[in-house]
This record gives structure tokens, C-alpha cells and sequence, in this order.
């Protein structure tokens, strides 16, 4: 007997909920002057500038300064490390008709992580992390996630890193950021940067008569593609099979 329960991709009534500027409160019960503003503005764009330069480093492969992690706004009191809270979202039984207004339109599906080259040739071992970041919440969710005593071998060219089971789907409002940081470890146990930065799914650059596209981070010591396929009004399955009868093979 085979079960499937189907569910969406993610919690909507979760949703954060965007305020007018209109709405928003006063900072105070009297106005504000424009020095407090002005003072604050430049606290908080120090305070970016910092978080920043903890994550900018000399990348030989394109022989410059880079930023390696996410950054499209102040990042003052953003943590970059926090999982995102938004979960899958209930079975679509549950979700109360038209069923199409509480389920996200779209969804982006990570199909594979490759190992597209490597300067350091095959075979390597493979760990660190690989998020992927959207306009839900910015936070990570994650993709890969390895430490250095679990690392994954690539043997060659074109090598896929066993992805994981993401806690939610990828809601590409406008873009999916996918964020790198993984490292391999030598033979004699030293440990390298590999790959290491920000790359971006822009939904706007999918050819019309395609679903899926690759976005590659050329970066250190390697190229790495993350392939993607856009999806509508996604739905996401899970099979229960239960044995009635005789031996079960399936681990």
C-alpha cells in the first residue's frame, strides 16, 4: 500500500508582512531632528562597513578583493548565520479552498551542486557549507553542510556534492542567492579554501523556452555550478510505503 501526502512548499501564513512606510511608528512621541537621524544613519553604515570586512579576502583566481558572503543591504544587527525559521507548510487537505491563494506561485529547485574543475586535480575531499538565501527572510537555508572529520570525495570532473534535505522551498520573488563556503582537506591534512563567495539565480534571465539554468561561482581553486529549475505552483510529495506482505529489501 502506497501513501502519498502532498504539502506546500512553505508556511505563507508565516509570510513576514511588508509595512508601509506610511505605518510605520514615530521613533519617538516628539519628532525627530534631522542630526539624530543623520548620526544614526552614519552608526549603522560604520557598523556595515565593519560586518563587511569580516568577510572580504584576496581571491587568487581572479587575482582581486572580494566579498564572499551575502550582502545587498546594511547588515548592522543581520545575522548572516541564522537558519531560516519558515518551515514546509501544511498537507494541501488542510489548506481551505481556492487552494492556488494559500500556496506559493513558484519555487526554485536545486537540481545539482558539481564540481565543474578543480586546479588542484582529482580526487579531492570536500566539506564546508553551501546556502541558499531568498526574499522570505534572507536567512540560510541549507544545501550542503559537511564538516572537516565527514568531508565528501569527488573523484572527477563534473563530481556532484550529495545534496541535503532543505528545511523549506526557495520563493524566487526576483532572485535566489546561493552562498559558497567550502574547503578541501590534503593528504596531509591540511586544509584550503576551494570555493568561496556569493552567486545569483535571476529568474528574469531564464530563457523562455527553458525551466532550468546553472549558475556557476568561478572562485580559489575551483568552479562550482549550482543547476536550477523554476517551478510553478510547486507542491512537494512524500511516499509512505508500507509492506504487507513478505520480506522488505529497501534500506
Amino acid at each position: 500500500m502506497v501513501i502519498f501526502y502532498t504539502y506546500s512548499i512553505v508556511a505563507l501564513a508565516d509570510y513576514p508582512r511588508v509595512v508601509d512606510k506610511q505605518e510605520e511608528l514615530p521613533c519617538s512621541e516628539t519628532p525627530c531632528s534631522m542630526q539624530e537621524l543623520e548620526l544614526e544613519e552614519k552608526a549603522l553604515h560604520a557598523l556595515d562597513i565593519v560586518r563587511c570586512q569580516e568577510f572580504t579576502g584576496y581571491d587568487p583566481k581572479v587575482n582581486a578583493y572580494t566579498r564572499t558572503r551575502f550582502d545587498i543591504f546594511n547588515l548592522a544587527f543581520f545575522d548572516l548565520d541564522k537558519e531560516s525559521d519558515f518551515c514546509r507548510g501544511p498537507r494541501l487537505n488542510m489548506i481551505p479552498s481556492p487552494i492556488r491563494d494559500s500556496i506559493v506561485g513558484s519555487c526554485v529547485n536545486v537540481i545539482t551542486l558539481k564540481v565543474k574543475e578543480s586546479e588542484v586535480g582529482f580526487p579531492i575531499k570536500v566539506f564546508g557549507t553551501v546556502v541558499a538565501r531568498d526574499q522570505v527572510d534572507y536567512r540560510c537555508v541549507y544545501l550542503f553542510r559537511r564538516e572537516r572529520g565527514d568531508p565528501q570525495l569527488i573523484t572527477s570532473a563534473d563530481g556532484k556534492l550529495t545534496l541535503m534535505d532543505p528545511c523549506r522551498g526557495l520563493v524566487p520573488e526576483d532572485r535566489i542567492y546561493f552562498e559558497m563556503d567550502l574547503k578541501i582537506v590534503r593528504d596531509g591534512g591540511e586544509v584550503e579554501d576551494f570555493s568561496k563567495g556569493v552567486i545569483v539565480f535571476n529568474r528574469a534571465r531564464l530563457p523562455n523556452d527553458k525551466q532550468t539554468m546553472g549558475v556557476s561561482l568561478n572562485s580559489y581553486l575551483s568552479r562550482v555550478e549550482v543547476r536550477c529549475a523554476y517551478v510553478v505552483y510547486p507542491i512537494e510529495a512524500t511516499i509512505e510505503v508500507n509492506i504487507l506482505k513478505g520480506p522488505c529489501s529497501v534500506s
